[in-house]
């Protein structure tokens, strides 16, 4: 991926517009707006240091840990009232 943002910077610097950019290196044009935007404040070591990709989770580390408490209690000790659906979702 930090070949492409380097495609793109390089696109960015010779004028060429974002949709052009993200035919040229693959992506949609949203993320060629946010690599602008990022190129934009802080140049090509912006695009270098990338970050995670993805969306942000939206449970926290402490609401998974609780999550993973209560699905190893097993079905019957949270209202279900059969072992059938521990193993339905052991696949």
């Amino acid at each position: 991926m930090q070949e492409r943002r380097m495609r793109a910077a390089d696109l960015f610097e010779q004028g060429v517009i974002p949709a052009e950019i993200a035919r040229q290196v693959g992506v949609c044009h949203q993320i060629v707006s946010d690599w602008r935007a990022v190129w934009r404040r802080s140049g090509r070591d912006g695009l270098r240091a990338a970050g995670r990709a993805g969306r942000l989770p939206k449970v926290s580390p402490d609401q998974l840990a609780r999550v993973e408490l209560v699905l190893a209690r097993g079905a019957e000790a949270n209202g279900y009232p059969h072992r059938a659906v521990d193993l339905a979702t052991r696949g």
